[in-house]
């Protein structure tokens, strides 16, 4: 293991208790003409925990990711097939209480940045078994999805949110 993996494992094991886990959740955002934003929201397929449930691209830390970051971008292709352009800020972390058949989680989150030009077309093609469908929801409309974590999950949106609207 190089230094850097041995740094984020041993960072992790301070942070989480054992058997505790951390995840990452990628806000994604597209800006359509006109300047209206939206993010992708992804929705859990049947089978999966909190099936029907949306939220934002999301996956666990692993031991072989040399760093957050690194993980994000992970995450990111293999839920979305999109390519993290650049990880920009870091929003709320969810907590997840454990449970007598879950440790405690908690799930950093960023907004992120992809390559915009070929989001229609890879999304045009995406199939993940953990998710049935995926959206871009106005912000507006976030409400209107039955969001995994729902109370967590609206302050992240409307943080990452409120992050793009300074930058335009």
């Amino acid at each position: 293991m190089d230094p850097e993996q041995d740094l984020l494992a041993s960072t992790l094991r301070e942070i989480i208790p054992s058997p505790g886990r951390l995840y990452v959740g990628a806000a994604i955002f597209r800006i359509w003409a006109g300047g209206t934003l939206s993010i992708l929201l992804m929705r859990r397929a049947q089978g999966q925990p909190d099936a029907e449930l949306w939220e934002i691209p999301a996956g666990e830390v692993m031991e072989s990711d040399r760093n957050v970051e690194e993980a994000i971008r992970r995450i990111v292709r293999e839920q979305t097939q999109l390519t993290v352009f650049r990880v920009e800020d870091e929003l709320s972390a969810i907590q997840i209480s454990p449970t007598n058949e879950r440790p405690l989680v908690i799930q950093l989150n960023f907004r992120v940045l992809v390559n915009e030009r070929l989001s229609d077309r890879v999304l045009a093609d995406w199939n993940d078994i953990n998710y049935s469908d995926l959206v871009w929801a106005r912000q507006d409309h976030a409400y209107e999805y039955d969001l995994r974590r729902e109370l967590a999950m609206l302050n992240v949106i409307d943080e990452a949110y409120d992050a793009c609207s300074d930058d335009l």
